[in-house]
């Protein structure tokens, strides 16, 4: 009887420990849910200021045979439209091959340029700089660019 007494005390032992348990658990997942939160929240403000802004990228085909001398001028062409005020911000690079096979690995060289708004793009389509680069820039290509355009969703 001792023994069934022992048994019965053990197992009653259990659920209590079980409980303590969980309650590390639920609250180790609050913390760790919080943390998601505030990531996702500073994640959404760092990009809250192009919301319902235009984006519109640029894709190119370089000809096979530049040198690192002419990806440098082009890149400089590039750098001109900095001084095009419709553009709100603009990033560019080379393309990056991380062995995923849909990439558009024939395109080695994206710019996004973000504007307000269409009427901002149409205003930069028509900039003297942006006529210009144009001209600089065609001899690199081995194809005419691609474009994308999206509106940021909000």
């Amino acid at each position: 009887m001792l023994i069934c007494i022992c048994g019965f005390l053990s197992s009653c032992e259990k659920p209590q420990k079980m409980n303590g348990e969980i309650v590390v658990l639920e609250n180790l997942l609050i913390k760790k849910t919080t943390e998601i939160q505030k990531l996702r929240n500073k994640a959404k403000e760092r990009f809250a200021d192009y919301d319902g802004m235009l984006v519109h990228l640029v894709f190119f085909d370089l000809k096979s045979d530049l040198k690192e001398s002419d990806i440098e001028q082009f890149t400089n062409v590039i750098e001109s439209f900095k001084e095009i005020k419709s553009i709100e911000k603009i990033i560019y690079g080379e393309f990056l091959d991380v062995g995923d096979a849909r990439s558009m690995d024939d395109k080695e060289l994206v710019i996004q340029l973000i504007f307000k708004d269409v009427k901002a793009l149409e205003s930069y389509q028509l900039d003297s700089i942006h006529l210009k680069a144009k001209k600089k820039l065609k001899p690199f290509l081995a194809s005419a660019p691609v474009t994308y355009d999206y509106k940021v969703a909000e």
